[in-house]
């Protein structure tokens, strides 16, 4: 699928950089709280966390979002390079 996409794009005199600007994959941005609240806190009777999130993560924003958060920019960036560009889709 991917090398369709970049054999399209090249017909359109665009390169890989373009596709993966285009379409939202250089990076992920920011996890607010209020988005991720409901998969961290009480998420189901058998989970008190969403169990597809990765545990460690889940950790680390449970401390930034505690349950009753006030805090409307509280949140986690979820890009460990977001501040660079990347081409890696």
């Amino acid at each position: 699928m991917l090398k369709r996409k970049k054999k399209s794009f090249g017909k359109r005199g665009l390169g890989v950089k373009d596709l993966v600007a285009l379409s939202g994959a250089h990076t992920l941005g920011f996890s607010h709280c209020s988005s991720s609240s409901a998969r961290l806190h009480n998420f189901s009777t058998a989970h008190v966390s969403d169990p597809s999130i990765e545990s460690e993560f889940a950790m680390n924003l449970k401390k930034k979002c505690p349950i009753h958060n006030k805090d409307r920019n509280a949140g986690e960036f979820l890009d460990s390079t977001s501040s660079t560009f990347d081409n890696e889709y």
